[in-house]
């Protein structure tokens, strides 16, 4: 839907988030941790290069427009818009007073949202400055009021912008998700401040939240599953722990390490997505609708067995796979995607029941987006040369599959009437190929690289 800006127009899907407005509208944009739709407007960017859809990149480039609009105090800005359908412009509210505070800004919402605004900066050259002004500021926001102990609190009110002391330690491992953006944001300007503010957030991560595992972020007291603050289960000796913020944690690290190269930041991230995995689930009970397997828990007091979640696991295990080559977290990252497909429309699957339509955001579009993130980085099938394998993002099947210096040759099996195969750790400058028997022909290692289209066999 189009949006009035000042001098411009900008757009969303509508979240559809009913009733957390003093009228009720169900037309609004979320720009949060879970409802997150400039995740969803990259997602679209990425659709609209493969399939040549002018249209979708225009509806995309709107969504990131309308997100960067938003009215900021001192850099942090409010994160739903809502819009009245009448005039098309419409109001912004700092977060809603469903699994937060209304009256507070959410830097754990402001930080996600900039960490996709960044993926938007790095893919379209023409955004990336404007990204950057609107960013910066933000960036400073967090550097200010970040404490001693590397922390950063999440919750500001809107009014006197003072953060809730008596709020901030139940949510402190939120803190990731601002380690993340910040180690990010320095990818892109290099200033060594802020990558020094995502050091020290993701120490206070290490030496406060890891040894004891307080997993604790909004979702863990305010959502579904309410409780004290100071919950603690006697029997198992855990604290409520949510799965959101050991994924922030875990890709904070690893984008240190990449920064870096220090093995410190990838051995905690390990550790972290090792733990993170025992929430994953790893069979599907029979006497269940839906094909689980894969799927991601919510919290560890919670009965959702697969979330939506999933789509952002799924990202996070390649990114490790892809650094650490480690074949568990491939696997993993499939099982997961699959996961997030297996549950909808619905944004969760708790027993034998569906959860809420929660939002385009939170389900369909969120996991689209993964599947077309993760096909451009390895196609529907990638071949490892130097590992003498491959995988298929889709169900497909490889099998007998052989590298003969530079011939290749192998069998796709499955019901897709194309894929797009990629190939990694070439050594040679052409390939003589053939599939399902048939040669293809000679192809350029940099052909391979980039994606070639072969037609499975049904098997």
């Amino acid at each position: 839907m189009e949006v009035n800006l000042p001098g411009a127009k900008g757009g969303l899907v509508p979240t559809r988030r009913a009733g957390w407005t003093n009228d009720g509208t169900d037309i609004d944009a979320w720009h949060s941790v879970r409802f997150q739709s400039v995740r969803t407007a990259f997602g679209m960017l990425l659709f609209s290069e493969k399939n040549g859809t002018m249209e979708a990149e225009a509806r995309a480039l709107k969504m990131v427009d309308l997100a960067l609009s938003a009215p900021q105090r001192y850099g942090i800005f409010p994160g739903i818009f809502s819009l009245d359908t009448n005039t098309r412009s419409g109001q912004w509210f700092p977060d809603s007073g469903w699994a937060g505070y209304a009256d507070c800004y959410h830097a754990y919402d402001c930080s996600w949202t900039g960490c996709w605004l960044l993926a938007v900066a790095g893919y379209r050259a023409d955004y990336r400055d404007r990204i950057v002004r609107f960013l910066e500021p933000y960036a400073h926001f967090l550097l200010a009021n970040q404490f001693a102990d590397g922390s950063i609190p999440s919750f500001y009110d809107a009014r006197s912008m003072a953060h809730r002391p008596n709020l901030a330690p139940p949510f402190a491992a939120e803190t990731g998700a601002s380690a993340l953006f910040l180690a990010r944001f320095y990818n892109l300007v290099r200033k060594e401040e802020y990558l020094l503010g995502a050091k020290r957030a993701i120490t206070f991560l290490y030496e406060r939240i890891l040894p004891a595992r307080k997993w604790r972020d909004f979702e863990t007291f305010l959502a579904r599953s309410r409780k004290p603050f100071d919950a603690y289960d006697l029997h198992t000796l855990q604290h409520p722990q949510s799965t959101l913020c050991m994924l922030a944690a875990a890709s904070a690290s690893l984008e240190l390490f990449r920064i870096t190269r220090n093995r410190l930041y990838l051995n905690h991230g390990t550790t972290i997505l090792d733990y993170f995995s025992l929430q994953q689930q790893v069979w599907s009970p029979p006497f269940f609708e839906r094909e689980l397997f894969g799927g991601i828990g919510v919290q560890n007091t919670d009965v959702e067995w697969s979330d939506a979640r999933a789509c952002y696991a799924s990202d996070l295990y390649f990114d490790y796979y892809d650094e650490t080559g480690n074949i568990e977290y491939r696997e993993r990252g499939v099982a997961a995607l699959h996961s997030a497909f297996s549950i909808l429309p619905y944004e969760n699957w708790a027993g034998d029941e569906p959860g809420s339509l929660s939002s385009f955001h939170w389900g369909l579009g969120s996991a689209a987006t993964s599947l077309v993130l993760n096909r451009k980085r390895f196609g529907d099938v990638l071949v490892d040369l130097d590992r003498e394998e491959g995988f298929s993002l889709n169900g497909l099947e490889i099998r007998n599959l052989m590298i003969q210096k530079y011939r290749i040759s192998f069998d796709l099996i499955g019901k897709s009437n194309r894929a797009t195969v990629k190939f990694r750790g070439m050594k040679y400058g052409v390939y003589h190929l053939s599939v399902n028997g048939r040669l293809v022909g000679t192809k350029a290692a940099s052909d391979l690289k980039g994606g070639i289209q072969v037609t499975p066999k049904r098997g």
